[in-house]
């Protein structure tokens, strides 16, 4: 789901996959409560959150519309 993401985004937007076992402070520092997780930042601030199992097709198109937003 994660690469097909970063095809239909392409260069647009940087996407980051991040190990929540190797890597358990990253849950903390972003509250993150249920995996996987979705989160999007515009210059460092968070601006749109989906936490939870997701279609790649909705996600792709919920992404997209928050980045064309901004």
């Amino acid at each position: 789901m994660v690469e097909g993401l970063k095809k239909a985004m392409g260069s647009y937007v940087q996407i980051t996959k991040v190990d929540t076992d190797a890597q358990p402070e990253i849950t903390r520092t972003f509250n993150v409560q249920q995996l996987p997780a979705f989160i999007l930042f515009d210059h460092g601030l968070e601006v749109w959150r989906h936490e939870g199992t997701i279609d790649g097709q909705i996600l792709n198109q919920l992404v997209q519309q928050k980045v064309e937003s901004l």
